[in-house]
């Protein structure tokens, strides 16, 4: 017998063992991941089943808003075209609030705040006040995309039209005063 190979294997002595290591640790890692995946999965159907019906109800109401505002929305076009704009975009915010409150809902279930480290937590009413989560996400919403729009920086040039607090660039100020 060859001396490079062990005892019982036809493996060298030192990549057998190897070998062993490697598969057992690779054994390990998958029954870690399938624990972690089958909580995953026990959670999920446990927050689906018991919250059911109280997300049902919060995406209907969430499309019953949205589809009325829009219904709204094209009939007023016929009285005031920038009523029916600002219906139309008030549409997506039932959309937002109903995945909101979804949101609130599964997370409270699965105890998320409970998760969160003592340094990262903010302590405010957003837990309790429905209305205040709510009004802080849309109040962000608009705040980003302006900072989007501006290349960062929120300046604009001074030949750009503002309209009330937001200001437009040239190019589509004169595109939506032809389209009036």
């Amino acid at each position: 017998m060859c001396p490079e190979l062990s005892k019982g294997t036809h493996l060298p002595a030192s990549t057998g063992t190897a070998a062993q290591h490697r598969t057992r640790r690779a054994l390990r890692d998958a029954r870690v991941l399938l624990t972690e995946l089958r909580i995953l999965i026990v959670d999920t159907g446990r927050v689906w089943w018991r919250q059911l019906p109280m997300i049902m109800g919060v995406y209907l109401l969430g499309w019953l808003g949205t589809e009325l505002t829009v219904r709204v929305a094209v009939i007023a076009g016929d009285i005031s075209p920038w009523l029916a704009l600002v219906l139309f975009a008030f549409s997506f915010v039932w959309t937002l609030v109903a995945a909101i409150v979804i949101l609130t809902l599964a997370g409270r279930e699965l105890g998320i705040r409970q998760l969160l480290p003592e340094g990262e937590r903010e302590v405010d009413d957003r837990d309790t006040s429905l209305t205040r989560l709510i009004a802080i996400t849309v109040a962000a919403v608009p705040r980003h995309v302006r900072r989007i729009r501006s290349g960062g920086a929120g300046r604009q040039s001074a030949g750009d039209p503002a309209v009330g607090s937001l200001r437009l660039p040239q190019r589509s100020a004169d595109c939506a005063r032809r389209a009036l």
